[in-house]
Order: C-alpha cells, then sequence, then structure tokens
C-alpha cells in the first residue's frame, strides 16, 4: 500500500458566486462544512440589504467560521453585483474568532483590543482583520488588537468602505448576525503545519523633502512647515495642482510620526479650499513629517507582481494554497487611466494550484515600510496573503 503525501490531504479550497439573477455558481460546496473552515465573502455594497446569499452560507456551513466584507466597486474576480465566496477547509489548523460591534468611534482601540482578547493567545499564528473603515477608526482599531497579541502574530486584513462615501460599507462576522456597518471581526489561525507568506505592495516614489506637520487635527492637515496646506501641497504639484481634487489620487503622503518610525501612506481624499487644508484618509499628528509621492503605472503593477510572488515563495512548492489579496481601487484606475491593463497580482499560468480571492479597500494592514516593527494601516497599497498547509 502506498503512502499517503501531506499535500494530498492538506487545505482544500472552493470558489463560489453569487448573483441575484442566476444564484450560486458553482453550487456551494456543503461537503467542506466543519469546525476547521474558514468562509469569507466578499462583494459589494448592496449586499448590506440583500440577507439572501448569507441565509444561504449559513445554512450551508453550520460549523464553520464566517467573516467577509463589502468591496469598494466589487472584488478580486467579481463585479459589484456579484457576491464571492472561497471555502477553506483546513486539514491541521485550528481556527478561532471574534466579532464586535463599534458603537462609538472614540472606542475603536478599546474594541481592538477586546477582539484579540477573545482570541485564545496558545499556539496562535496568524490574526485576519477585517473592519468598517467608514465607521470605526481603522488605525486605532489596528492599535488595539496589535498590542493584545503576541508580537510573534502575523498580521493581516483590511478595512471596508467607499471612496466616494455614497454607499455604505458592511461586515460579515462569526457570530451569527448578518452584514451591518461599524462592526469588526478577526480570524485566528493556529497551528504548526500552517503555512504562510505576505507581501505589500506600495510602488511610490518621495518627491519632496520632508515637511514637518505645524498644524493637524485627526484626518485634517491645515498646516505644513507654517504655511497653509493645501497652499503648499499645490506648490509641490506645480503645473497638476490646476487638476485637483481628482489628481491626488496620483499623489498621496508618507506620513512620519515625531518619533521617526517607519511612514504610513495616506491618501489626499478631499481639498478644503476655505481652510486652506488637506482631508487624508487617515490621521496625521502634528509633529510628524510628511512627503510628498507620485507612482508611474508600471512601477505600481511592478510592486504588485513582486508582493504576490514573495507571498508565494513562503510557501512549499506544489502545496495547494489560496491568495488572500487586500488593495486599494485607485492603484487600478491609475494604471488605466494611463492606458496601462491593470493586473491584481500574478498571471494565471503563475497562479497554478493557487485559489485567488479578495476585496478592494479603504485601508490594508500590512509590515511598515521597510519591513520592521509591527503591522500598520496603510492607503493606497495591495497586500497578499497566501496561505496553505504541510
Amino acid at each position: 500500500m502506498g503512502t499517503v503525501s501531506s499535500l494530498e490531504v492538506a487545505m482544500q479550497v472552493s470558489l463560489s458566486k453569487y448573483h441575484p439573477a442566476t444564484g450560486w455558481h458553482p453550487p456551494l460546496p456543503i461537503a467542506l462544512d466543519s469546525r476547521s473552515t474558514l468562509v469569507l465573502a466578499f462583494g459589494g455594497s448592496r449586499y448590506a440589504d440583500d440577507p439572501e446569499p448569507f441565509f444561504a452560507l449559513a445554512d450551508a456551513f453550520p460549523q464553520s467560521v464566517h467573516a467577509g466584507c463589502s468591496s469598494d466597486g466589487g472584488g478580486e474576480g467579481c463585479a459589484d453585483a456579484a457576491l464571492n465566496v472561497a471555502v477553506l477547509r483546513f486539514e491541521h489548523a485550528r481556527l478561532a474568532a471574534a466579532t464586535l460591534t463599534v458603537r462609538r468611534r472614540e472606542d475603536s482601540a478599546l474594541m481592538g483590543a477586546a477582539l484579540g482578547a477573545q482570541l485564545p493567545q496558545g499556539g496562535l499564528r496568524m490574526a485576519f482583520l477585517l473592519g468598517d473603515g467608514e465607521g470605526i477608526d481603522g488605525e486605532a482599531l489596528l492599535r488595539g488588537l496589535r498590542g493584545s497579541l503576541p508580537r510573534c502574530v502575523m498580521l493581516a486584513g483590511g478595512l471596508a468602505g467607499d471612496r466616494a462615501g455614497l454607499a455604505k460599507a458592511w461586515v460579515y462576522g462569526a457570530d451569527g448576525h448578518l452584514p451591518a456597518p461599524a462592526r469588526a471581526c478577526v480570524i485566528g489561525l493556529y497551528g504548526e503545519r500552517l503555512r504562510f507568506g505576505q507581501g505589500h505592495a506600495r510602488g511610490w516614489q518621495c518627491l519632496s523633502l520632508p515637511l514637518p506637520v505645524t498644524r493637524a487635527c485627526g484626518k485634517v492637515l491645515y498646516e505644513i512647515a507654517g504655511r497653509p496646506a493645501l497652499a503648499e501641497y499645490k506648490r509641490h504639484l506645480g503645473e497638476h495642482a490646476g487638476s485637483l481634487p481628482g489628481v491626488a489620487l496620483a499623489y498621496p503622503l508618507a506620513v512620519t510620526d515625531a518619533a521617526g518610525g517607519a511612514p504610513s501612506i495616506r491618501s489626499v481624499l478631499a481639498v478644503d479650499e476655505c481652510r486652506g487644508a488637506l482631508v487624508l484618509s487617515g490621521s496625521v499628528p502634528e509633529g510628524a513629517v510628511v512627503r510628498l509621492m507620485h507612482a508611474r503605472p508600471d512601477d505600481l503593477q511592478g510592486s504588485s507582481e513582486r508582493a504576490a510572488h514573495q507571498a508565494l515563495a513562503a510557501l512549499p512548492p506544489g502545496a495547494r494554497s489560496v491568495m488572500i489579496s487586500v488593495g486599494c481601487p485607485a492603484r487600478q484606475w491609475l494604471q488605466a487611466e494611463a492606458g496601462c491593463s491593470p493586473r491584481t497580482g500574478l498571471r494565471p499560468a503563475e497562479l497554478a494550484g493557487t485559489a485567488q480571492v479578495g476585496f478592494h479597500s479603504f485601508g490594508e494592514v500590512g509590515l511598515p515600510v521597510g519591513g520592521a516593527g509591527g503591522a500598520q494601516l496603510h492607503h493606497q497599497t495591495q497586500t497578499f496573503t497566501a496561505l496553505a498547509e504541510a
């Protein structure tokens, strides 16, 4: 009798899509239901008011751990009308999950710590965080979660949201409730046979010297180097300033706090001509340093490809795997505007044996620029998390 290799009994992965007009295709793999099964669901904002597919998921996978969130404009491989579902059944890894509603934005850090406290710490290898990036302070949520977990635990995930502010975000958690705003969910993955890799795509280059933030409040940047922030931003944009606010997507800011830590990337979401201010995608503290950034479309695509390769390279050769992509849709928009054909990572031939799922995010959880230190919340980046068993 021949022996069975570890790869033959490793993780099983199945992808399905739900469309309101046609239902599920292919049918949901109900045979994969188990206490070691993770069901991930990503789709458009419309599913905050359409519970039908989530009733189907609950019926098909009563033992499994469920998680998901809305995707800004759809998600990896799906249009806004579709709900994209990945079902991962682990043979050796164990799962745990926690979900909370954040009723007050100022409680976000406490809720992050509470999420982490609900995860058993023994054997925890990785935590995957999903949250509403509009109703929750994502930076504080991540800070609270990070402080409640062992330093060796890898953090990944992202925030749901709509950059245009026209649709409401939702998060689907492991508590049996339907998708809803102002929620956060964390999935804990355990076990020595779990294998994972992470890649973080940026592609942005600094265009300016470091400039001190002299007045700011929350996400609103009022003064840079003692001058109105908008005027200083326009000065550095030069001839491109006339194309504001649309061109701001192509010129985010790198923000380094006063302690001199690793910089975080922040989008410029709006300009306030009356106050001469910039509205950023994340907070910027007084005393921090900012630098203007820009990227060529080829640089964005190249960084995504390298990050996806980096994530897959950490897995055993030939292992059945899944790749979870969390990325800002503005990256693809910038490539399309330049006449490029945007891709989210690797070509199909390079993904043989790897299922791919993900969502367009309002913030990405990834390693700091330079790779040192704890996970940070970034914007206008793309992360890849690859999972397998050995």
